[in-house]
């Protein structure tokens, strides 16, 4: 026995030398070198992981340097050296010469070669669904080679060899993901659940190949094992833990026979993940306390000295590493989310971009059809003489002796009656010639159907320019929503994410207080202004936002409060929750109104809109008249300005669908004046917009100013007029708005100076107070007689800090 053995020793050694010439001739006729300067961090990382891959055997079965080999020859790019690598591996671990038995050598030799030359001939062939394919065809290779090895116990070899070919391919599929991470991914980019349960089984199982260097004092297998378990806990957090801690556990438990030795890595795994938050120490801590506790509430073989020396020294591993293994992480992802927002924001803008070209090409294509068609453009065309000629000429007995005879004098008559026409409108007799009106038979009916030609012509004239103008609105419609489109691009492109220095400052300010940040962010809009966007939660009970802004406040050293539409409070669920910057100013109301006498109702209407970029505005509308029909179109007005204000459209291209919209009635009657006045509460700018309204006063410390504007009220035409005017307000500066009833209810020409004086003289703080003191006054001016509809919108401007 001993002499066969050494004979079949030889005769393997031999044919290994061969197969290695023959390898190693294939890659220097293929030309391959290795070349220092091409090897980097990421090809050592993979020749280590495919050598230890190559020496993982379990219970003398060598199913992963199969599904390894299967994942190599798959790549369409040449491998030739990690094959190599491979077989190097699963030799170092079969060789008999570590006695090992020959027949395993010899029949993970023989399924390595097989599946090498049916890959080879499979690339020959073109195939296309090649790595499928040397899949089953790996699983074969093992399951006819294993039965072949065992034909002396057909049945005991039989189902073993096909658990063998199911294993490979359950392999394949399992390590197929993490293989294509170790080639083409980075420690930065976004790993799935499926990837990253694939990238710790490959890792798992190199670990598992690591030789035994000292086996009696320190298993280096086992202490790369809870290092890195360590890392991907602190890492990517409990999830992650979980599945790394099975998966050691797993090849642990098959090394022991005993599978409950993955339940326990899986606890320890959870547990340190729980713990990554407060830092490595204290992860490193948690895993040497999980260690002991489970080798006190398992007292037996399983969870003994040996492997706490491996818990114990992986803690102190772990602690020990650079933090660059860490920061660099980190950094990646941090630059790839990065990357990621700004892709988000230039496919918004571009889309954006995109949308509001259309709307302008609509818009073109619009104007370029409305045309304006003047009634004199018929009458110069000789429609009209031309309709004329045909229905009363043409049926009268002296046609031939007019339009033959006497051709010149008729046509010089026909141009006097186009002349009449463009002048005037109509035909009448005095206008036309004698000589015509003496030689014309039928003068009568002559006149009759010119003017009704005429009528008929302006009619249609008068429906064409309708058809005209409603192009134009619709064109001036499309052309706001494109300079909407195109602000809000500008707008989605402006907000950038920035670094506070205080930011760590800031989480543990608020971790001190019971609020638990998970992600922090600053964010910067076009205006200037910052937004603080968290994702937290409060160890127990709720928090009030108000006490957290406070604390934000005290941190950075700027008021903050909660945005809109965010929760009163905070609870034990993690929410995200928005911070702004508090506006410096703020405004204090007033209003004051009555109806015009024998009226129920006011034929004003006024708002007071509060935008989330800390703006107010502050509008009255007053329709045509009084009482039901003038409120009914002074709120659709305002209700249409709120709408399309609230909805982000700026305050003029609001204006303009407003006076689209009642320009395209088509009715003169309709139209309404609108006094509007823009207030910014970060920095005091008021803006007047006023289109046909009264007149605006602003109070200041050293005098009452005046805006006034020649505007026309909006509907009238379909281009609107309006003026706008900026001021600088000052705290205590006072903004008042009255309604054209207020202002014609003063005698004398200069009405809007009696107002100034009564304005700078009231001594009148409040605001409610003091719109109701000029109302008063308007009214007593009025001898108590209401004959218009009075409102009057006051507006103080007071200093937050």
């Amino acid at each position: 026995m001993q002499t066969k053995y050494i004979l079949h020793r030889r005769t393997f050694t031999n044919l290994f030398n061969m197969s290695i010439y023959t390898v190693w001739q294939q890659i220097w006729k293929r030309g391959i070198r290795v070349c220092p300067e091409k090897i980097s961090i990421r090809k050592v990382c993979i020749c280590v992981i495919v050598f230890l891959l190559g020496r993982v055997s379990f219970f003398e079965i060598c199913v992963v340097p199969i599904a390894t080999l299967i994942l190599l020859r798959r790549e369409d790019k040449n491998n030739i050296a990690l094959q190599l690598i491979l077989v190097s591996g699963l030799i170092s671990s079969l060789y008999p010469g570590a006695g090992n038995p020959g027949g395993n050598f010899v029949k993970y030799f023989l399924i390595c070669t097989c599946i090498i030359c049916i890959d080879g001939l499979l690339r020959k062939q073109g195939v296309i669904n090649r790595g499928s394919i040397l899949t089953y065809v790996g699983a074969a290779v093992t399951f006819f080679i294993h039965i072949g090895g065992g034909v002396f116990n057909i049945r005991h070899a039989l189902v073993f060899a096909l658990l063998e070919a199911m294993v490979v391919c359950v392999l394949v599929c399992l390590m197929g993901r993490g293989f294509a991470w170790f080639n083409y991914g980075s420690p930065g980019c976004p790993v799935g659940n499926e990837q990253l349960i694939s990238i710790v089984i490959c890792i798992t199982a190199a670990i598992s190949g690591i030789p035994e260097i000292l086996p009696d004092r320190l298993s280096l297998g086992g202490l790369a094992g809870v290092l890195f378990l360590l890392y991907m806990a602190y890492q990517y957090g409990v999830g992650a833990a979980a599945v790394t801690g099975t998966a050691i556990g797993l090849v642990e438990g098959m090394a022991v026979r005993d599978a409950g030795i993955a339940g326990m890595y899986c606890v320890v795994g959870i547990c340190v993940g729980m713990a990554r938050e407060f830092g490595r120490i204290m992860s490193a801590f948690v895993l040497i306390m999980a260690g002991v506790g489970v080798a006190i509430i398992y007292p037996d073989n399983l969870w003994d000295i040996d492997v706490l020396k491996n818990v114990l020294s992986g803690a102190v591993c772990f602690v020990l590493l650079p933090n660059s293994l860490f920061s660099i992480q980190k950094n990646e992802v941090t630059q790839n989310r990065v990357l990621t927002k700004y892709n988000y924001q230039y496919e918004t803008s571009r889309k954006l971009e995109e949308f509001a070209g259309a709307f302008e090409k609509i818009s073109d294509s619009f104007s370029r059809q409305a045309k304006l068609v003047p009634m004199a453009d018929n009458v110069k065309n000789g429609e009209i003489f031309n309709e004329l000629a045909q229905n009363v000429c043409g049926a009268c007995t002296n046609c031939n002796y007019c339009w033959g005879q006497m051709y010149y004098d008729t046509y010089k008559a026909a141009l006097g009656i186009i002349e009449c026409a463009e002048n005037t409108g109509s035909i009448r007799c005095e206008d036309i010639s004698a000589a015509f009106v003496s030689r014309c038979i039928h003068f009568e009916d002559f006149m009759r159907e010119a003017n009704r030609q005429l009528e008929l012509s302006r009619i249609n004239a008068e429906w064409l320019n309708r058809q005209a103008e409603n192009r134009l609105l619709i064109a001036e419609q499309m052309n706001e929503v494109s300079r909407l489109i195109t602000r809000l691009k500008n707008e989605v492109l402006s907000i950038e994410q920035i670094n506070l220095k205080e930011e760590k400052e800031l989480t543990a300010g608020l971790r001190s207080c019971g609020v638990r940040i998970k992600h922090l962010s600053v964010y910067e809009k076009m205006n200037g202004r910052k937004e603080i966007c968290i994702r937290a939660r409060t160890d127990r009970g709720c928090i009030p936002l108000k006490d957290i802004s406070e604390i934000i406040s005290d941190i950075v050293k700027c008021h903050y409060r909660p945005a809109d539409n965010m929760p009163v409070t905070l609870t034990t669920d993690y929410e995200i929750i928005v911070f702004v910057e508090e506006a410096r100013y703020r405004l204090l109301t007033g209003t004051a109104r009555i109806a015009k006498d024998g009226e129920e109702l006011s034929g004003d209407n006024y708002s007071f809109i509060n935008l989330s970029c800390d703006k107010t505005i502050m509008t009255i509308t007053d329709g045509m008249g009084s009482g039901k029909k003038a409120f009914s179109e002074s709120e659709a007005v305002i209700e249409m300005l709120e709408q399309l204000v609230e909805a982000g459209f700026g305050e003029d291209i609001a204006l303009r669908f407003v006076n689209s919209a009642m320009a395209s009635e088509g009715r003169a009657e309709i139209f309404s004046t609108v006094d509007m006045c823009i207030i910014d509460l970060n920095n005091g700018m008021c803006e007047c917009v006023k289109c046909g309204a009264a007149a605006t006063f602003i109070k200041k410390k050293n005098g009452v100013k005046v805006v006034n504007s020649d505007a026309m009220p909006i509907g009238i035409i379909p281009e609107i007029n309006y003026a706008s005017t900026c001021y600088k307000l000052n705290e205590g500066d006072y903004v008042i708005m009255v309604s054209d009833g207020v202002a014609d209810s003063f005698p004398g020409a200069d009405k809007e100076a009696v107002i100034s004086k009564l304005i700078e003289t009231a001594d009148v703080i409040n605001a409610g107070e003091l719109a109701g003191y000029i109302l008063d006054r308007a009214r007593e001016s009025s001898m108590y007689k209401v004959g218009d509809d009075m409102s009057v919108l006051v507006a103080g401007l007071w200093c937050r800090y």
